[in-house]
């Protein structure tokens, strides 16, 4: 993690958006290949990205990088628990 990075991850703690958003740039391309890989359809992974990170942000006060040793295997954690979601509430498809 570079000390850039820590100032965002710091900055989007406290509710800066422009932060946040800074990281949404650099984190979303490596999520979204995660979630198409585990989905196979873009409209669903691209949905599922924006749940990801919808979450991260309103729960971005609870990370610590302290304890979460970093910022992108807690994007992992919430997209890997958003897939499970998706394929518990799909519909098998005929």
């Amino acid at each position: 993690m570079t000390a850039e990075e820590k100032v965002l991850i710091e900055n989007a703690r406290q509710g800066d958006s422009e932060s946040f958003g800074k990281l949404y740039d650099q984190h979303a391309p490596r999520i979204y290949r995660f979630i198409l890989v585990r989905t196979g359809d873009a409209n669903d992974t691209q949905d599922l990205l924006h749940e990801v990170f919808l979450s991260a942000w309103k729960t971005m006060h609870t990370y610590q990088p302290q304890t979460n040793a970093y910022f992108t295997s807690w994007l992992y954690q919430i997209a890997r628990n958003r897939i499970i979601d998706y394929y518990r509430t799909i519909k098998p498809r005929v």
